[in-house]
């Protein structure tokens, strides 16, 4: 449908002329823009070419109308920067950020191959215990890295962790650091006064009551409640509403329990779940726990208790590979 030929041109994607993309063919920065391959809430995700040595990167480009906002743009050209700032083998890389000739804005990044956490746990099926400890050492290893540097993702969900197939497994990138807060200097201001940032399920309790001043136990809480959906296949805390949901973030306990689980609105549906096992239930009551000094500082401690409980000691990476922050110009 679309490749490299034998003489090196680019072939573009055919199109239904009754659902024709015109970028389709442009260039946008150094790539060509060569297939679609998936449309989100923010914007559209293509496939390109570089120009002139044909390496393939994925280019995210804004609706029209997220492109009219100034606080989608913002926070856009903010998951380009601080993504731009680190090199870790679990945070996607991106590679340019641009304008478009219509007035919209573009990211190109590492092509990954796979599908979102978010994907897998919406089949209702069991995530293997060896699976969720690979999984979590993964993310826990990233947040760890980019706290570090004082950045606070804010919106780590199922659907913000992709995950690469790979002869060893699972192969983490973590996705979208549009929302990110840096500790030590809040730059421009993505939220209107009275709202929250991030995904109803995975807030914490401070995020829950329209805190501003949260820190990293903000994402270890999250990551938390990411595990308990793996560990159990339901959500952590449900509810009909929105206003619901926020409130049991900030007066309960999720409690394990059997069967299947719904989002609000049927987004999503569990269908078959297990119990935790003990120690299990220990670390997640830590990890979310309501009030921020019981929760701990690091991610890292959590993805531990998982393989000491599951029996693999305490190896600390999961894989090896290069981390720091990127060198200017590079």
């Amino acid at each position: 449908m679309f490749f490299c030929g034998e003489d090196g041109a680019i072939t573009i994607q055919e199109q239904d002329p009754k659902d024709a993309d015109a970028r389709l063919g442009q260039q946008l920065g150094g790539y060509v823009v060569v297939a679609r391959v998936a449309d989100g809430a923010m914007g559209r995700v293509y496939e390109g070419r570089h120009a002139e040595n044909k390496s393939r990167v994925a280019v995210k480009v804004l609706h029209p109308q997220v492109a009219r906002d100034n606080v989608s743009v913002e926070r856009f050209k903010r998951e380009y920067e601080t993504a731009n700032e680190m090199n870790h083998p679990h945070v996607v890389k991106v590679l340019e950020f641009g304008s478009t000739t219509d007035g919209s804005r573009f990211l190109t990044m590492e092509y990954l191959e796979g599908e979102e956490l978010g994907k897998v746990l919406g089949r209702g099926t069991p995530v293997s215990h060896e699976r969720i400890v690979r999984i979590t050492a993964q993310i826990a290893l990233a947040l760890e890295y980019a706290h570090s540097f004082g950045f606070i993702h804010r919106d780590l969900k199922p659907d913000n962790i992709f995950l690469c197939r790979t002869e060893e497994g699972d192969d983490v990138r973590i996705l979208d650091f549009g929302s990110v807060k840096l500790q030590m200097e809040m730059g421009a201001k993505l939220t209107a006064f009275g709202t929250t940032v991030g995904s109803p399920y995975y807030m914490s309790p401070e995020q829950a009551m329209g805190k501003a001043d949260v820190d990293q136990r903000t994402d270890v809480f999250a990551l938390a409640a990411i595990v308990y959906e793996m560990l159990t296949a339901k959500v952590a805390f449900e509810a009909p509403s929105l206003a619901r949901i926020l409130v049991r973030i900030m007066q309960e306990e999720p409690m394990p329990q059997q069967g299947g689980g719904d989002r609000a609105g049927g987004a999503r549906r569990r269908d078959r779940a297990r119990p935790a096992q003990g120690q299990d239930r220990a670390l997640q009551r830590r990890a979310r726990a309501r009030r921020r000094r019981d929760r701990g500082l690091r991610s890292d401690w959590h993805a531990r208790a998982l393989r000491q409980s599951a029996g693999f000691g305490d190896r600390r990476r999961a894989r090896s590979g290069q981390v720091g922050r990127k060198k200017k110009g590079a």
